[in-house]
C-alpha cells in the first residue's frame, strides 16, 4: 500500500484538485477519482459502456469494473485539442495526467502541442511511462526524434504496420521461475532474464497482410520506445526546435518498470529554451552521452558506463604495470639485483 501511496504522489505531486483537470485513460483504477473531485475530467478513446463491457470479459478487470467512471472526452488523445476546443475549461485546465499511456500514442508530438494548447499557463503535463529496458519491449531499439516527426508530418492517426511489426516481432516477457511477466524492477532484478517471445515470421505475415488492406485496422502497440533519458532528450530537440512550448520540470529516475515525466507549460511572459548557442549545443551532446551510457553493454544500472570508469580504469592500468614489472623481476632476478647494488 506504502509503495502505491508513493506512485500517487510521485505522480500527482504538481496536481491543484481544486482547478480543472483531465486524467486519460484512467480505465478501472482512476487515479484522480471523479466521485472525489468535481473538477476532474476523463478523455478515453472509448465510453464508458464499452469499456465496462470489455471489462466484464477480461478476467483481470471484471472484479473491479464498479471503478469505471464516466468518461467525459471520447476520442484519440492526440486530438485532445480538437476535442475540447469549446469546452468552457479550454486553455484553463491545470493539468493532464496519464499513467502508461504515452508510449501508445501513435502521434507523440500533435499531442504534447494539443496538451499545451488545452493547459493554462503555468499547467503540468505529469506521465508514468515505462522505460523499455524493464518491460516487454526489452528487445526493441529506442525510438528517435525522426519517428515523431514522421508521424506528425505524416498526420499518424493509428501505429503505422511497421511500428506494429516491430511491437509483435520484438515482444519479450520477463521469466521468473518459468512463467512469464511484463518487466522487472530495474534497480535489482537482471534483464537477462528476458526471453523472446515475439515470432518475426508470423508477424511479418500479419505486416504483409496489413499493407495490401486498403483500410488498415486498428491495432494496439507501444509507438514509442523510451528510457528516461531518451524521453528528455526527444522533448528537448522538441524545444529547441521550436515545435513544442513546454519546459521539462523533472524526468525521474527509473522505479520498478517506470519513470515519472513532468512537463510545465510556461507563464505567457515565459519562453522556452530554444536557441542553438554554445552552451544549448554543449548541454544537448550532455544529454545525448547520457543517452548512450544508458544503453551500453546491457545498460543494466551496476554494470553501465559512469562517471567513475575513468577512476577503475586507471586503477586497472596501474594493476597491469606492477603485474609487468613482478613479472620482468621474477624472469630476470640476477639483474635486477646488480641494479639494486649499483644503486646503493
Amino acid at each position: 500500500m506504502g509503495k502505491t501511496m508513493d506512485r500517487l504522489g510521485e505522480v500527482l505531486k504538481f496536481v491543484d484538485f481544486k482547478c480543472p483537470g483531465i486524467e486519460i485513460a484512467p480505465y478501472f483504477a482512476p487515479m484522480i477519482p471523479k466521485a472525489k473531485h468535481n473538477n476532474a475530467f476523463t478523455l478515453d478513446v472509448f465510453s464508458a459502456p464499452v469499456l465496462r463491457e470489455k471489462g466484464k470479459d477480461d478476467p483481470n478487470v471484471r472484479d473491479f469494473v464498479e471503478n469505471i467512471e464516466e468518461v467525459d472526452f471520447v476520442g484519440d488523445a492526440c486530438s485532445i485539442d480538437a476535442m475540447l476546443h469549446n469546452h468552457e475549461n479550454y486553455g484553463q485546465f491545470q493539468y493532464i495526467v496519464s499513467s502508461h499511456n504515452f508510449e501508445h500514442l501513435p502521434n507523440p508530438i500533435k499531442f504534447l502541442i494539443g496538451c499545451s494548447r488545452v493547459l493554462r499557463p503555468g499547467g503540468y503535463i505529469s506521465m508514468a511511462i515505462p522505460d523499455y529496458r524493464a518491460c516487454f519491449d526489452h528487445f526493441r531499439f529506442p525510438t528517435k526524434l525522426s519517428d515523431w516527426l514522421l508521424a506528425y508530418h505524416g498526420q499518424s492517426e493509428q501505429p503505422s504496420p511497421e511500428v506494429v511489426f516491430d511491437f509483435i516481432s520484438n515482444h519479450s516477457a520477463y521469466m521468473v521461475e518459468g512463467a512469464g511477466k511484463v518487466g522487472c524492477n530495474f534497480a535489482s532484478d537482471n534483464p537477462d532474464d528476458f526471453e523472446l517471445t515475439g515470432n518475426v515470421v508470423s508477424a511479418y505475415e500479419a505486416y504483409r497482410h496489413a499493407k495490401q488492406q486498403d483500410h488498415n485496422e486498428y491495432h494496439d502497440a507501444h509507438c514509442s520506445v523510451l528510457t528516461n533519458t531518451s524521453f528528455k532528450l526527444l522533448v528537448s530537440d522538441l524545444i529547441r526546435i521550436g515545435l513544442v512550448d513546454l519546459e521539462i520540470v523533472e524526468v525521474s529516475d527509473v522505479s520498478g518498470l517506470e519513470f515519472f515525466a513532468h512537463l510545465r507549460k510556461p507563464e505567457q511572459d515565459e519562453k522556452p529554451k530554444q536557441s542553438d548557442t554554445e552552451v544549448s549545443r554543449l548541454t544537448r551532446e550532455d544529454q545525448l552521452r547520457e543517452v548512450s551510457r544508458s544503453l551500453g553493454a546491457t545498460a543494466f544500472p551496476h554494470r553501465s558506463f559512469d562517471d567513475s570508469w575513468a577512476e577503475r580504469h586507471a586503477v586497472l592500468e596501474e594493476r597491469d604495470r606492477l603485474a609487468s614489472e613482478l613479472r620482468h623481476v621474477v624472469r630476470y632476478p640476477w639483474k635486477n639485483i646488480k641494479r639494486f647494488l649499483r644503486r646503493v
